[in-house]
């Protein structure tokens, strides 16, 4: 589950002219700016280059209409931990193409991180830091049979199975077999483009089988694929709310400037052509 998660959203005003559009991008701008020279952190890529107050995930999406996502930043606070925040965001368009808001979510992916760095360079059993870890992961071989499974994971297994299995009754089953709702799904797509590749992919997706939301990390090895994986669909669905609110906002701030304009239209006729009261 998603934890320390939050919120972002900017809204406009419809229609939004160019220095309009440039102005709303300064206000934010000079918001973010007083929050870093505040003191309060400073925030970096994770190559340690600084993030420029213009790069900043939200306004990349109002000024550029950029889809910005899983972009990791690291936030050194003046007294307190460094900490790593993912994030996504997006442009908000109205049913005419107009660029009428932003929105970001954040959420902490700080023991995702140190438990991935761990595993790299403990000389702990790997087993051991796996049942640590928050997040789901399993392992299959290249047969797609379950090799690893940790306490995490089970539950969700066990829930979306609807049976009570205990990880011996699962280990050994071929995971298509099991979940035949994810074939020719997005999770069957990525995940056989990893194994085959042998390459790393991350992607966002709605289970056919469980109808939730899921981030996945898949990593491929000789002996088959390491999957890390957590349920958000408590982000999704806040990205969904508000992007619902702003669409219905712009549509009543379309309507108003519509009845301004009439007003202004039939208050600028002469009193003999206005229609009687």
């Amino acid at each position: 589950m998603i934890q320390n998660s939050l919120c972002l959203a900017w809204r406009g005003y419809y229609p939004l002219p160019g220095e309009i559009l440039e102005a709303a991008i300064a206000a934010l701008s000079i918001r973010l700016r007083e929050l870093h020279d505040s003191g309060t952190y400073e925030t970096f890529y994770p190559d340690g280059r600084p993030l420029e107050i213009d790069q900043w995930p939200l306004i990349r999406s109002i000024r550029d209409g950029q889809e910005v996502r899983n972009e990791d930043i690291l936030h050194l606070p003046a007294q307190d931990s460094q900490f790593t925040l993912r994030c996504n965001s997006s442009p908000i368009y109205d049913d005419e193409g107009h660029l009428v808001a932003g929105v970001a979510v954040f959420y902490d992916v700080t023991a995702q991180l140190q438990t991935e760095e761990a595993l790299r360079g403990s000389k702990e059993e790997p087993t051991a830091i796996l049942e640590r870890i928050t997040d789901a992961f399993y392992a299959v071989d290249r047969e797609w049979h379950y090799t690893y499974i940790n306490e995490r994971a089970l539950p969700g297994i066990q829930r979306a199975l609807g049976q009570e299995l205990t990880r011996e009754e699962i280990l050994g089953k071929n995971v298509w077999e099991m979940f035949p709702g994810h074939v020719s799904s997005v999770f069957y797509e990525k995940l056989h483009e990893a194994m085959r590749e042998q390459k790393v992919v991350e992607f966002e997706a709605h289970s056919p089988v469980t109808a939730r939301w899921v981030e996945t990390h898949a990593s491929p090895s000789e002996e088959g694929l390491s999957l890390m994986y957590r349920d958000i669909t408590e982000r999704k669905q806040a990205e969904e709310e508000i992007e619902t609110r702003t669409r219905q906002q712009a549509t009543v701030a379309e309507l108003g400037l519509r009845a301004l304009g009439r007003w202004r239209l039939m208050t600028s006729k002469p009193s003999w052509m206005r229609p009687s009261p």
